[in-house]
């Protein structure tokens, strides 16, 4: 799974948070990483399938993982859907008129 993406509502800092271990509920009894953050209200977690970096345009270009986080940083703004939405609309945009190659899922958590 792609690494997480930490939007800190203090600073503005934008930036992943990479784990590793096995895919959910693919194998029994696996052990997972724990992680512990110390979160400030307003912070954000932005959940995403690799449909979303994986995305290629008609250059044959992939968005990559850089090109998703920069397009968090300009699209970032108060309302969460709307960064949603924007983001998704990004993403779009990039493709133009290649189609997806692989399902897309984002989604966002606030700390309130």
């Amino acid at each position: 799974h792609p690494p997480l993406i930490y939007v800190n509502s203090k600073t503005g800092d934008i930036s992943y948070i990479k784990s590793h271990g096995r895919i959910v509920g693919l194998i029994e009894d696996v052990r997972f990483q724990e992680l512990e953050i110390n979160c400030n209200k307003g912070d954000r977690f932005l959940l995403y399938t690799d449909g979303i970096h994986e995305t290629v345009n008609s250059n044959n270009r992939m968005l990559d993982l850089e090109g998703l986080l920069e397009i968090v940083k300009e699209v970032n703004e108060p309302d969460l859907d709307k960064t949603l939405d924007k983001i998704l609309i990004e993403v779009n945009n990039y493709k133009g008129d290649i189609p997806f190659k692989d399902d897309i899922v984002l989604m966002g958590i606030e700390i309130i």
